[in-house]
């Protein structure tokens, strides 16, 4: 009896230890690694530098490009959204928050992949595996538009207005957003943001963002909807805002 009770402590100490293992695997590695539902195609760290009213402010975000797994697509239509690393964050010098998108064009993306076939399969392992690095601006007009040469962004899509960029009045109490894009059609043309630079590095790594610590505010607010609900919702993650436990303190109407 007392030879059974040993062989259980070991087997107990052993199952132990494997789950201590398993437990700090799944804790390094990025989210859906281990989701029977979800996978990713790539992740990359986006550092941002931007210009407003002749100052410059710098930034990064991790950002995940992931997508149902194939066994469930048919099913999973709204597939796997992103809790951290939708937007890069920058608060201003007179306390207002910029809000810009995390994702960048196919024309970054195919450059990050390495070659057209890479890109179509939605192969960046080896982008991640070497950590290639791209300055996203030749490609993009902001991260997110094709920006080939001599083609002027339509700021609407189906008479969508389309935002680029969010700016919030106050980031510790904010109360009004406003929505700007690189076009001449913007509804605050007045601040003459522009990007100083943008550089996409591949890396196998978690998801995070700066939004906690630049506006922790914002995640504790309620935006009204813009033209065709075009606010900085749009940015934020609904997960990360929305459930029985949140609760908002602050409401932001369009300016």
């Amino acid at each position: 009896m007392g030879r059974l009770n040993r062989m259980l402590a070991v087997i107990a100490t052993i199952m132990v230890a494997v789950c201590g293992v398993i437990f700090l695997i799944y804790q390094r590695t990025p989210p859906y690694t281990f989701d029977p539902t979800c996978t990713y195609d790539l992740t990359y760290r986006l550092d941002v530098t931007i210009e407003v009213a002749g100052k410059q402010y710098s930034s990064d975000v991790v950002h995940q490009l992931s997508r149902s797994r194939q066994w469930i697509q048919a099913m999973n239509y709204a597939g796997c959204q992103q809790t951290y690393g939708t937007a890069v964050s920058f608060r201003l010098e007179d306390n207002r928050l910029v809000l810009m998108g995390a994702g960048i064009c196919d024309n970054a993306r195919r450059a990050l992949a390495g070659s057209n076939a890479a890109f179509r399969e939605g192969n960046f392992s080896q982008a991640m595996k070497e950590h290639r690095k791209i300055d996203v601006t030749p490609f993009c007009i902001g991260p997110w538009n094709r920006s080939p040469s001599g083609l002027k962004v339509d700021p609407y899509v189906m008479n969508i207005r389309i935002y680029n960029v969010f700016f919030v009045d106050n980031a510790d109490s904010p109360a009004r957003w406003s929505g700007f894009s690189f076009d001449n059609n913007s509804s605050v043309p007045e601040e003459q943001l522009r990007i100083v630079s943008a550089i996409a590095e591949a890396a196998d790594i978690s998801p995070r963002d700066n939004l906690a610590k630049i506006a922790p505010a914002v995640l504790k607010t309620q935006f009204s909807r813009g033209e065709s609900s075009n606010s900085p919702e749009v940015l934020l993650s609904f997960l990360r805002r929305y459930g029985a436990e949140k609760q908002f303190t602050y409401y932001a109407v369009q300016r």
